[in-house]
Order: structure tokens, then C-alpha cells, then sequence
């Protein structure tokens, strides 16, 4: 669970800072292709945070955006966008990690103090 925290985090982290060179140093056009190429990595992102406190939905959900996520990289990668080499092995990453069993294990564990980690 927290692997897959540190590869969205950091898949998003360094796709943002591509897409900010790049806007600056080529287009705002190519930019924006840049970002849609890593759409569901966005919403990963975000739901990243509430990994601690989530249950399996939210495993589930993850591994779905991640498989999108992974058709959406092929198709950048197809339309020479650029960019889509990260967001691929990323997903894929993101996919595998969230597959095993220790991760399937972490967001069904039963949650009883509603607090992270269990402590």
C-alpha cells in the first residue's frame, strides 16, 4: 500500500513538472496533451491520500483508474504525444502493487479506532 502511495505520488510529482517545462519551453497545446495523457494518474493522485483510512472499494477503484490509466499512456504513446512512457510504467507499477496479496490484506484489515495505521 504504501509503494503504490510513493508511485503515484511520485508519477504525478515529476508528469507535473514535465508538463510545466514543457508548457514553458514549446507550447501550451502540447502541454495540455501532456496532462490529458496522464488524466487518471490525477484522480490516483488524489485518492492516494485517503490509502490509511480506505477500504477495499477504494483498492478496487485504483486498480481500474490504473488500468485506464494504462490505455490512455498506450494511446499518447501511439499519437507521438510524449509523456506517455511515465504514466505507463507507472500504472503498470501502480497495477502490480495493488494486485498483491499484502496490499489485499492491508484495506480489508478491520478498522476499529479509525486511526491510521492502526496505531
Amino acid at each position: 500500500m504504501r509503494a503504490a502511495q510513493v508511485v503515484i505520488w511520485a508519477m504525478a510529482g515529476v508528469t507535473m513538472l514535465i508538463v510545466l517545462v514543457w508548457g514553458f519551453g514549446s507550447s501550451a497545446e502540447g502541454a495540455g496533451r501532456l496532462f490529458a495523457t496522464n488524466l487518471m494518474g490525477w484522480a490516483l493522485f488524489f485518492m492516494a491520500f485517503s490509502y490509511p483510512r480506505a477500504g477495499s472499494g477504494t483498492r478496487t477503484t485504483s486498480i481500474v483508474l490504473a488500468s485506464l490509466q494504462i490505455a490512455f499512456s498506450l494511446g499518447g504513446l501511439a499519437n507521438g504525444t510524449g509523456g506517455g512512457g511515465l504514466p505507463l510504467s507507472g500504472a503498470i507499477a501502480i497495477v502490480v502493487l495493488l494486485n498483491q496479496n499484502s496490499a489485499r490484506i492491508w484495506f480489508n484489515r478491520p478498522r476499529g479506532n479509525n486511526l491510521p495505521y492502526g496505531h
